[in-house]
């Protein structure tokens, strides 16, 4: 991920290490190619050969050693920081969804497992979810037709998660058309478009579009 990477990059050069070197560089690596893709080879890789090709005077195994459990620490720590925490997801006129909220709580336990029949509404909450936070569903259904069809008006879905040390929580609607966030209980500045909003919202706060939301977080 770039965006992991120039952190990374920026924390280390604030340490005011003696050198910094880039190894190898996959900015022009053609992702669409399966067979180069294929090829890439992974961080520890890329960082054993770099260690075995230069002079050093201490012991390289103990070297890469320490580089390994460093890695492996920093993955875990940034992966920590920067992994979406839901909390509580609700909707009302929403699809068959009347104008009672239906509220599921997501962090009661490590896995939150919904199981009910066909037709039961189990895909809806990957509709309302994908629609609180990137404004259409998960499947394909046109955005009026979200709206529940008896109440015709108030469709409204809420969405509350954590991301590092920050609480955010996000309400969107239709009829009348509605797109809040709040970052700590604070409203963010809406002085921009519902576009530009969406665009921070992705870039800046989730660091996923709605493709990669589909294809990495909902499988």
């Amino acid at each position: 991920n770039p965006y992991w990477f120039d952190i990374m990059y920026d924390k280390l050069d604030k340490r005011n290490p003696l050198n910094i070197s880039i190894v190898e560089d996959f900015n022009d690596l053609a992702l669409d190619d399966d067979d180069l893709v294929d090829q890439a080879e992974d961080t520890m890789t890329i960082l054993n050969k770099y260690i075995e090709g230069i002079e050093i005077s201490g012991d390289k195994e103990d070297l890469q050693s320490l580089l390994n459990t460093l890695y492996n620490e920093a993955i875990t720590m940034e992966l920590d920081w920067y992994m979406i925490h839901f909390h509580t997801i609700r909707w009302k006129n929403f699809l068959s969804t009347g104008n009672s909220w239906v509220t599921f709580d997501l962090d009661r336990h490590p896995n939150t497992l919904i199981i009910g029949e066909n037709g039961s509404g189990k895909s809806t909450v990957l509709d309302a979810l994908t629609f609180a936070l990137f404004g259409k569903p998960f499947r394909k259904i046109n955005k009026p037709q979200l709206v529940n069809t008896v109440n015709d008006g108030e469709c409204v879905a809420e969405i509350s998660f954590t991301i590092g040390s920050k609480l955010y929580f996000i309400c969107r609607g239709i009829k009348p058309n509605k797109f809040d966030i709040l970052v700590d209980g604070q409203p963010l500045n809406q002085s921009a478009n519902v576009r530009d909003f969406q665009e921070l919202l992705e870039k800046q706060i989730l660091k996923l579009n709605y493709k990669s939301f589909t294809q990495v977080v909902i499988l």
